[in-house]
């Protein structure tokens, strides 16, 4: 069988610098100047050790190596986030969840475990979209204004739209 021009060794270390910028995208007058070439020698090289399908080839050998790493991280992630639940969350006998046993001291640790919570559920992390809503009031008397933090404010949005949603859901 004959040694197709990919798998032929490089000989000069300029033959390897100059597929490793190939790789990197860099013009043919690019590589013969910092090659110190000329740029038929660098198209020489390119035809001769078959650069196109030798990057094709390498780049598609570390995109698998890097969706392998993805994926093998995900299932850690996903058995960690799992057991840190189970944990976390009060179940009756029927495996129902009943309520949570950690203590909110702040606004920022509501806040994370409300991500954690909407994240292990596979909510995602921004939802948009148009709502529109009439309301119809007539106030009268003293209205109550409390101050509450931006955060505080944010949080509280963010549970009633949550609130809102699974009621829609749930239609």
């Amino acid at each position: 069988m004959t040694e197709q021009p990919y798998e032929r060794t490089m000989k000069k270390a300029a033959q390897i610098l100059g597929f490793s910028l190939y790789v990197r995208g860099w013009t043919i007058k690019e590589i013969a100047k910092e090659v110190d070439y000329s740029p038929n020698s660098i198209t020489t090289w390119k035809r001769d050790y078959g650069w196109k399908l030798r990057r094709d080839l390498e780049l598609r050998d570390i995109e698998q190596e890097m969706r392998d790493k993805v994926m093998d991280a995900r299932e850690k992630i996903i058995n960690i986030a799992d057991r840190t639940l189970d944990d976390v969350f009060i179940k009756d006998s029927n495996g129902n969840i009943v309520g949570v046993a950690i203590q909110i001291e702040r606004v920022a640790d509501l806040k994370g475990v409300t991500e954690l919570i909407l994240k292990a559920g596979g909510v995602p992390d921004k939802v948009e979209s148009k709502v529109e809503k009439t309301v119809d009031v007539d106030v009268t008397g003293e209205v109550k204004v409390e101050v509450v933090s931006p955060e505080m404010a944010a949080e509280i949005g963010r549970l009633i739209a949550i609130k809102e949603s699974e009621a829609v859901d749930d239609v």
